[in-house]
């Protein structure tokens, strides 16, 4: 078994880029979770370790289970197990209010 920190940056990048793609938080609030997926690209166990919205972790741990992850032995990653810890979070966007003077 290998641990994401043995993973080729490859893997991982396409792997944020396929989350990013397929997941929106319904609400603010970062959860971290540690996933554990086989080489044929199967969510086998999702554990939620940290949260700061129930909502959020909710549809984290439904809406993973639906996902076909990208096939770790396609990126020739050989072991039958692999673990993730990620974070995931929505993108804040803050806009400052102006005034215009005439």
């Amino acid at each position: 078994m290998s641990t994401s920190t043995d993973l080729g940056v490859e893997y991982r990048e396409f792997l944020i880029a396929f989350l990013q793609n397929n997941l929106d938080l319904p609400e603010y609030g970062k959860v971290k979770a540690k996933l554990t997926i086989n080489s044929f690209g199967t969510l086998v166990f999702c554990e939620i370790l940290e949260t700061e919205s129930a909502k959020n972790a909710l549809f984290l741990q439904h809406a993973l289970q639906t996902l076909s992850f990208p096939r770790l032995d396609a990126f020739g990653l050989t072991d039958s197990t692999y673990f993730f810890t990620i974070t995931f979070r929505n993108l804040e966007i803050q806009l400052k209010e102006s005034t215009v003077s005439r």
